[in-house]
């Protein structure tokens, strides 16, 4: 989803297909942990509004919810772009 200049004002239409693919497995992870996907969001959402995140520490707060699993796979692939 990323690898694009920071100027294009398009979207390739696969970025909003990888982008549900992408929230569904996290939101699948989360849930077989016992955790709820939207609770957690609107929890980090409040702690850090008004503030910039950086997609290294959202991962790093997904991976702190669900520490036996590892998301950097998923972050490499959907939010990266790396195969």
């Amino acid at each position: 989803m990323c690898g694009f200049s920071p100027f294009r004002r398009t979207t390739p239409k696969a970025a909003y297909k990888e982008g549900y693919q992408f929230i569904s497995e996290i939101q699948f992870i989360l849930a077989k942990s016992g955790r709820d996907f939207k609770t957690d969001i609107s929890d980090y959402y409040r702690k850090n509004a008004g503030q910039s995140i950086d997609t290294s520490s959202f991962l790093n707060w997904i991976q702190s919810l669900v520490p036996k699993e590892d998301l950097s796979g998923k972050f490499d692939r959907y939010v990266y772009g790396k195969k």
